[in-house]
This record gives structure tokens, sequence and C-alpha cells, in this order.
């Protein structure tokens, strides 16, 4: 415990204990654990990065190219090494896993107020657009809404080119603008 508590590590992993059970200490030794694991990561990115670099490297050499302008001529046929690496670095990304699984009710939770936020975001920026702007904002929002599948089930599905062409009727006098 006295290296554990000097390694600012959870006890119960170098101690090689169970995680406790009943009223909730279970749950809280994984979070502590879930956290210590989380910070290793951080500080280990650098250095992630790096075999990163070396890996992709190592794998995506010319031998490999070559083998991917025959298998793909249309794609890969026209474009040199180079050109292909890089592109294949930017498009790299490697992430971690979440370690602990948040419940439904809580990701249902999460997109609601992510909804809620993009339809703030909308009423705030549509009276103050052109038509088609508005249209456009109204893709993104749906775009936001059909991402969200817990939360809803059914696309929401519009005709962003009849909604750019909509002309509003005239405002009536006093009357706020029906978005």
């Amino acid at each position: 415990k006295n290296i554990a508590t000097a390694a600012n590590m959870p006890a119960s992993m170098i101690n090689n204990e169970t995680l406790a059970e009943g009223f909730g200490e279970g749950s809280e030794d994984a979070k502590q654990i879930a956290r210590y694991i989380d910070r290793v990561r951080i500080e280990m990115q650098p250095l992630y990065q790096l075999f990163d670099k070396v890996t992709m490297h190592r794998a995506w050499n010319p031998d490999f190219f070559a083998s991917m302008q025959s298998k793909y001529p249309d794609a890969y046929g026209e474009m040199s090494y180079e050109d292909a690496f890089y592109s294949w670095e930017q498009s790299f990304k490697a992430t971690w896993p979440n370690l602990l699984v948040e419940p439904d009710s809580k990701l249902v939770e999460r997109d609601a107020k992510i909804i809620e936020s993009a339809r703030a975001i909308f009423e705030v920026m549509a009276p103050k657009m052109d038509q088609p702007n508005v249209a456009r904002m109204a893709e993104w929002l749906a775009d936001m809404v059909n991402s969200r599948k817990l939360l809803i089930s059914s696309p929401l599905d519009i005709d962003i080119d009849s909604m750019a062409e909509y002309v509003p009727p005239a405002n009536i006098a006093g009357a706020e603008p029906n978005f």
C-alpha cells in the first residue's frame, strides 16, 4: 500500500484485489482505477505519438504502397508514395475506448442537452439570416438530431431546397417571424 501511495496508484491495483461489492463501493473503485488509467494515458501520449509515426513508416513502406497501387490502380495509380503516405497519416486517428460504460439513461440525458443547445443556437441565429442560410442551419439541426439514435428513433428528413426557396409571408404588425 505504501508503494501504491507513492506511485499515486489505486491500492486495489497493486495488491491485485478484487473490486468491493455492495453499496456502490465497487463502482467507486472502478472509477478510481479508470481515472488512474486515464492519467497514465495522458502522460504517455507523447510516447504513443512517436511510436505511431515509427509504426506508420514501417507499415506503410514503399512495398506496401506498390501492392496498394497494383490492387487499386484507379485510386493510387497516379499518386506518388509520399502523397499516399501523407494522406494516410493525416487520416489516421487513434482513440482510447472509454473504460466506464455510461448507462443509457445518462446517454439519453446527454443527447437531450446537446439537442436543446442546438435548438437554442438555431433560435438565436435563424431570425438574423436570409432564407438559404436558415435552410443550411435547419439541415445542421436535422443532422444533429439524426445523430442522436438513443433519444430519437425516426430520422428527421427535411427538404432543404424547398426551405431555401421558401419566402415567408410579410410580417403582420408586431408579429414575430415563424421559424
